[in-house]
């Protein structure tokens, strides 16, 4: 029980006064992106979004005969596990 007590002073020894809190909500203003810079890493975005989908196209093709060469090879090593039993 003291242990509880002593955790809630020492939490409500670490709230933040409304001038400190005030100060940091300044500084984050202060830092937010301008409109520019949101644009730019919307585009940038969008652009990583396009190449991936791409990338997604090609390969798949290749994923597909893979899968295929893996579920053949399995077929025939079911079939010869059959013979031999």
């Amino acid at each position: 029980m003291r242990r509880i007590r002593r955790s809630t002073k020492a939490l409500r020894a670490r709230r933040v006064s409304n001038t400190q809190s005030l100060t940091v909500t300044e500084q984050v203003q202060a830092e937010l992106p301008t409109e520019n810079e949101v644009n730019t890493a919307e585009a940038t975005v969008a652009n990583w979004i396009e190449r991936g989908k791409d990338i997604r196209d090609r390969a798949t093709p290749a994923i597909d005969a893979r899968n295929s060469a893996i579920m053949d090879a399995w077929d025939i090593s079911k079939a010869a596990e059959k013979r031999i039993w």
